[in-house]
């Protein structure tokens, strides 16, 4: 992921809804924060496998931001 995200201006971190935050997220998150990519995209997937449920959505988003704010660079600081 390093050499491919060297020079981007975006990240695409993306979470499958049925097991939503896991190691792998942090890790690509943490990449992402430490080569100073100033976007960051959340995209969570399969939501279909879970009845599209908005709890779950919402847990989802609510769990990212908490991890987020322990991000050193600031730049999840606008994360909504």
């Amino acid at each position: 992921m390093v050499t491919g995200a060297s020079t981007a201006n975006l990240a695409v971190i993306l979470v499958d809804a049925r097991h939503g935050i896991v190691e792998q997220t942090c890790r690509h998150s943490l990449i992402a924060s430490l080569l100073k990519i100033s976007h960051i995209v959340l995209c969570i997937n399969k939501m279909d496998l879970v009845g599209y449920s908005k709890d779950v959505y919402e847990k989802i988003v609510e769990d990212y931001k908490k991890f987020a704010t322990k991000l050193k660079s600031g730049i999840f600081s606008s994360f909504q």
